[in-house]
């Protein structure tokens, strides 16, 4: 087989300095005299490096004498140091010897051999001030296997390729050379197309590349912008069972740049535990040539047991577009584990501005897999799971962790493409991860058509650092229809938080049910704006702890009650939630808080979280600063709740109450607008009064600032166990 490399490698003109330090090649000398080479760009099977490749210099006795690791912008420094004399045996090259080239790709684990073209220079080490060379890999010529046909069997047929790379013991590439006068080139997509009539060979030996990419280099231009250029159609197999149209049950191997459909089974298939450390990069899985419209498989991607294998990776040219499949984008059981899903469009078109979502899920990783990574922590490892038909992520499996993506948004993370169910969906699973602390770690989990995360019997899992209901960077509305987080059925000890924003739900932001869904803390959050309440349990364990009860803030203390020795949790909020976490504080053994601070209001809520991990709903909100004016000293003799005046009105009007004593210094008094269907409009009371007699200006808007519709409104008052409403008319 023959592989070519081609490296220009020139002297440091350039002030190039690496960081990263090299794992597979190894050297020893590092300080003396050294000799300075610059890559100035690499190729590998007509290809760039990937990030983490490395390029490495040799002395004529097979000694490595310095190495680089390829960050992906040229050019990148190679230094070559001398022996320097400090051990007892040669860890340098010595001047006048001649130097030699090779390359580790990382993706692949595989090494090549470089033999060298000096254009300048004649290769050895301290001759002259540099050398410029060109670098090729080679290998057994007998081993290159060739597609020039899109037969289904025969010489020169992928079949046929296939064949004679699992009958070579070693690494092989399977290139494409197709004329464009074949018969199954399309000239209106650019696409050459095969229809296997059987089901093609298994890949059972390692360290094969089938390079779809190459078919671009051989026809010299770009047939297809849109994407790949060759497709494998599964449309001819008409089968039932196990079918794939490329299998893979070996390891260190890499499929890139092939569209992949028609199949009455999976794309691609990863059996067993020999299915590791494989790349699938760079591919359509279930789409059309342009990436724009469906040609289904039943499943893009499906592993079972294969461990460590990378789909995707951290640039658009790695992205694989897996959509329009009729069930799962990936489908992923057994103990597989060490799987890395990375920067791919699942359920998108290959914009990531449109649906073309997965009949199902778009990734469901079910029964015993573990340690699996969804996303990273760059934007390039960023996956868009967008469009599902059911949902975007399921999970049964245990320490997975999904961290940066996109889920239910388009590639810009500021409109919906929302998956017809849940954004994320763990079941049965645990101490799995979503989010994180550190910056690119949030998800972004926006737009779905029901809940944006549900936990169902699952436990110990930690929610942390996303985005659930917003757009990029928190602000405007991209609410997930239902509920932000749904915990049932005996989901426990999970935590959500810290730093999760959680707004716009079309219901509750955070909704628990069950009895036996207890003991799940809820920490450090930013709740707010959503539809219903911002904390709400039914038939929980919950339940029973109280939520604390502020009683006054002055003097820069907020003060109250709480369940003894509880964490209580101050926010402040627009209204009733917990828009901004202020800080904590904890009750005493008689249930007593105090926590110094400046909240910012204008209401201030509460949280209470005792020993075990429940947490409580939010309390009742209290006003840093009331509206509610007391206008006279003299204490009455009763309650009473007066008409508004002016009546009718415009733009505003004022509203009279009077608190009698009732033998304590002060009653918690409720003061809110509604209209006549009986929906909130504006509280503007919700606070402890002394007895007396006040006043309250309405100004016609809503909590949230807007200005209210002409007619007729309902006030409603509330103080101690006194009753009472009246009407009051909007003009405009």
């Amino acid at each position: 087989m023959k592989k070519i490399v081609s490296l220009l490698f020139m002297s440091l003109i350039y002030p190039v300095f690496l960081n990263a330090q090299p794992q597979h090649f190894t050297f020893t000398a590092n300080t003396g005299d050294s000799y300075s080479i610059v890559v100035d760009s690499v190729m590998l099977h007509g290809s760039s490096l990937h990030n983490g490749d490395e390029i490495s210099v040799f002395t004529p006795n097979d000694l490595c004498v310095g190495a680089s690791v390829w960050t992906g912008t040229p050019p990148l420094a190679l230094t070559a140091w001398v022996d320097n004399s400090q051990t007892g045996g040669v860890d340098g090259y010595a001047a006048g010897d001649s130097m030699s080239f090779k390359i580790w790709a990382s993706g692949t684990d595989s090494e090549y051999e470089a033999t060298a073209d000096y254009t300048k220079g004649n290769g050895n080490f301290g001759d002259g001030a540099y050398c410029i060379v060109s670098l090729s890999v080679m290998e057994q010529t007998e081993n290159a296997n060739i597609v020039t046909n899109t037969n289904d069997s025969g010489e020169g047929s992928l079949r046929r390729a296939l064949e004679q790379a699992n009958s070579n013991a070693g690494p092989d590439t399977i290139v494409f050379k197709i004329p464009q006068n074949d018969a199954h080139f399309d000239t209106s997509t650019g696409v050459w197309t095969i229809y296997p009539q059987s089901l093609l060979p298994a890949i059972t030996d390692s360290n094969l590349v089938i390079d779809g990419k190459s078919q671009q280099a051989f026809i010299g231009q770009d047939t297809n912008p849109d994407g790949p250029e060759i497709e494998i159609n599964g449309h001819e197999l008409k089968m039932i069972g196990d079918n794939f149209l490329l299998k893979v049950s070996s390891s260190h191997n890499t499929i890139s740049h092939l569209i992949i459909n028609g199949m009455n089974g999976s794309g691609i298939w990863l059996p067993g535990e020999e299915a590791n450390y494989n790349h699938i990069w760079g591919n359509y899985i279930g789409t059309n040539a342009a990436g724009t419209d469906t040609v289904p498989n039943s499943i893009g991607i499906y592993i079972s047991q294969g461990s460590f294998n990378t789909i995707g990776g951290d640039n658009p040219e790695f992205r694989n577009l897996i959509s329009g499949n009729l069930l799962n984008g990936f489908f992923i059981i057994g103990s597989a584990h060490g799987n890395r899903i990375i920067g791919n469009f699942i359920g998108t078109d290959a914009t990531g501005t449109k649906d073309l979502g997965n009949g199902w899920m778009g990734i469901e990783m079910y029964s015993k897999v573990y340690e699996n990574i969804i996303g990273g922590i760059l934007p390039g490892e960023r996956n868009i799971i967008s469009g599902n038909g059911n949902g975007g992520i399921l999970i049964s499996g245990f320490r997975n962790e999904i961290i940066g993506n996109y889920i239910g948004t388009d590639v810009t993370g500021t409109k919906s493409i929302g998956n017809k169910w849940d954004g994320i969906e763990l079941w049965g699973g645990a101490f799995n991860v979503i989010g994180g602390l550190e910056q690119g770690q949030g998800n972004l989990i926006s737009g779905n058509f029901h809940i944006g995360l549900s936990i169902r019997q699952s436990s110990n899992n930690r929610i942390i650092g996303n985005n659930i209901g917003a757009q990029v960077g928190g602000t405007g509305n991209l609410g997930n229809a239902s509920l932000g987080i749904y915990l049932t059925t005996g989901s426990q000890n999970n935590q959500i938080g810290p730093h999760n924003l959680i707004t716009n739900s079309g219901l509750q932001g955070i909704y628990s049910y069950t009895d036996s869904t207890i003991q799940n803390t809820i920490t450090q959050n930013s709740i707010s704006n959503n539809s219903g309440s911002g904390i709400f349990y039914k038939q929980g364990k919950n339940i029973p702890l109280t939520p604390p009860s502020i009683f006054d803030f002055s003097s820069g203390t907020v003060s109250g009650t709480a369940p003894a020795n509880s964490i209580v949790e101050i926010f402040s909020d627009p209204e009733d939630e917990g828009k901004i976490y202020e800080g904590n504080t904890t009750a005493d053994n008689s249930g007593n808080f105090q926590w110094a601070g400046n909240p910012s209001g204008p209401y201030i809520t509460a949280t209470a979280t005792d020993s075990a991990g429940n947490t409580s709903i939010f309390s009742q909100p209290y006003i840093t600063t009331s509206v509610a004016k007391k206008v006279s000293l003299q204490i009455p003799d009763k309650f009473d709740l007066q008409q508004n005046y002016p009546n009718p009105f415009n733009p505003a009007t004022t509203i009279h109450f009077e608190l009698r004593s009732s033998g304590k210094p002060a009653v918690w008094v409720k003061l809110c607008i509604y209209n006549l269907q009986g929906e909130l409009i504006r509280t503007l009371v919700n606070e402890k009064k002394a007895p007396g007699i006040y006043r309250v200006d309405w100004d016609g808007l809503d909590g949230r600032g807007r200005s209210v519709a002409a007619g007729t409104y309902l006030y409603r008052i509330i103080a101690g166990e006194f009753r009472a409403a009246k009407k009051m008319i909007l003009l405009k």
